[in-house]
């Protein structure tokens, strides 16, 4: 086992905590992380034990799949600097919503914002939005008969926050709509009342700016007990692919990470990581228009590759690609801890595993005492989650596993 690995689990409490949170299915209910729920997010629990284990106060945390942001987030609440980055956007404007450390004239703007909604959202007034019509349209498959009053509402409420004079305070905003959309559009059958969809904008902006008066009390508290500044302790995000992610010069300021913490996206399984579902069925790019982010890409983009054949090679050639890349920034400390499934557990572990070597990395397992699974690694079951696989006709398995991985000696 590396040392880094090995020094960790010499913690025997640290690291059965760690066991324990990837064998729990608790609910995503802490700190900021329910502002924005991003498909096969990671589990904050098993962000916060790992973190916790391989790092001290002050250590660098990584994730260069950052997502919702939920390593982000706990490496701030846990005193640890962060650098996060995505090639999507969405990803990268959540995870600066969540982890941003609002004043408290911000977080009064915003609610102040909320409280003149009401005649601002009147269906009678008219949108300042142009009119554009097929794959063109932000709201495409959105305006439907069910739709539209939803839709125009959230666009109205959009246009208002220009009002606001803070960055902060507008992307906070926008992910209150974007959180509220998302409730009222995504994966819904019976698309709710516009009187709900006003009153779950009131509720989501209160409980998002408690929230994040609450989390950003907690950071500061920390990084001071920990003899830090918080300024230094606000996590850096940016729009950047794995494989160039060394060029980046916010990286190449940074001292190697103690910790890379991620979440690939999975092979040969369909995630939804950039439209909403109107009804169950039709996708919709709404979610980047309310975010004020650009999508100009497929869901192959996304998801590193296609569910085909070709588009499987794909996503493991690119792995590798990745983790060349990272190689590079890390050194003999750096831990690689990340959460991932496989559509075809067997096979994709296998060549995940070897696109891990080829790239330069060791997986390392861990101590058999630690966990009951015959081949030493933590599995767990996912609850309440939808995957689509390419093959037609098979029930999926939604089990993720947790893998380990350091530099090779000969890297």
């Amino acid at each position: 086992m590396g040392e880094a690995l090995a020094e960790a689990m010499t913690n025997a409490e640290a690291a059965q905590r760690l066991v324990n949170a990837v064998l729990s299915d608790r609910p995503v209910e802490s700190h900021t992380h329910p502002f924005y729920l991003y498909p096969a997010r990671l589990s904050p629990s098993v962000v916060e034990s790992a973190i916790e284990l391989f790092t001290s106060p002050g250590d660098l945390v990584m994730d260069p799949f950052v997502g919702g942001g939920t390593t982000l987030v706990e490496a701030a609440a846990l005193a640890r600097p962060s650098l996060g980055s995505d090639i999507n956007e969405l990803a990268v404007f959540v995870s600066k919503a969540k982890t941003h450390l609002y004043t408290r004239s911000e977080l009064a703007a915003v609610e102040t914002w909320c409280e003149k909604l009401p005649p601002r959202t009147n269906l009678r007034l008219g949108r300042a939005r142009t009119n554009t019509k097929g794959d063109n349209d932000p709201f495409l498959n959105a305006g439907t008969r069910e739709t539209w009053r939803v839709t125009k509402l959230l666009e109205l409420a959009a246009e208002s926050i220009a009002e606001l004079d803070s960055v902060p305070a507008q992307r906070l905003a926008r992910c209150v709509l974007l959180r509220t959309g998302r409730w009222a559009l995504d994966c819904r059958l019976n698309v709710p009342a516009v009187g709900d969809v006003r009153r779950r904008v009131r509720e989501f902006t209160l409980e998002m700016t408690a929230r994040a008066r609450d989390y950003a009390a907690l950071v500061r508290g920390n990084a001071r007990a920990t003899g830090q500044k918080p300024s230094k302790i606000i996590p850096k995000c940016i729009v950047a692919d794995v494989s160039a992610v060394r060029e980046s010069r916010v990286v190449r300021r940074v001292p190697a990470p103690r910790l890379v913490l991620c979440s690939p996206p999975y092979p040969g399984t369909h995630v939804l990581y950039h439209r909403w579902q109107v009804r169950g069925r039709r996708e919709t790019p709404a979610l980047y228009w309310i975010a004020g982010c650009k999508d100009s890409h497929g869901p192959a983009y996304y998801g590193m590759g296609g569910r085909t054949k070709k588009g499987i090679d794909d996503y493991f050639g690119r792995v590798r690609g990745a983790f060349e890349s990272l190689a590079n920034v890390l050194d003999c400390e750096s831990v690689v801890v990340q959460v991932i499934s496989f559509s075809k557990p067997e096979e994709h572990l296998r060549r995940y595993l070897e696109a891990m070597l080829d790239a330069g990395f060791e997986e390392e397992l861990l101590p058999s005492p630690s966990i009951s699974t015959p081949d030493r690694r933590l599995w767990r079951d996912v609850p309440n989650r939808r995957w689509y696989t390419y093959r037609p006709g098979v029930v999926q398995s939604k089990r993720e596993v947790v893998l380990f991985h350091k530099l090779a000696s000969s890297a």
